[in-house]
């Protein structure tokens, strides 16, 4: 009867929960935040095709990417913002997801061909 009500997908929801609370990096605190357990939102976000893992890491590319964009702010305040423990951990994933370091980046965003 609870779900019949939901206005808003569960994907939304983690979505809405990464952009307002720094504290959800993982699912059991997502979970909490919704009054839900761990299992059960990991199910219903099966249900609608994604994982906790694949709504993380894009949103982290999202962010990671929008805030490259803004070039007074330095690679490591936005490892950090991000909470990866280091800048090589920060760029070795942006790496992964773009296909360039955060300086390729930065440097091909500023003056594109």
């Amino acid at each position: 009867a609870v779900d019949g009500r939901r206005t808003k997908s569960y994907t939304d929801t983690v979505r809405a929960l990464f952009d307002t609370d720094r504290d959800c990096t993982n699912c059991a605190h997502c979970a909490r935040k919704m009054a839900t357990s761990t299992s059960t939102l990991k199910r219903k976000l099966g249900n609608e095709g994604t994982t906790f893992r694949a709504l993380r890491q894009a949103f982290l590319q999202e962010r990671a990417t929008v805030r490259l964009l803004d070039s007074s702010v330095t690679v490591g305040e936005i490892a950090a913002e991000l909470g990866y423990s280091d800048v090589a951990s920060f760029s070795h994933a942006f790496t992964r997801w773009t296909g360039r370091s955060p300086r390729e980046f930065r440097t091909h965003t500023a003056s594109p061909r």
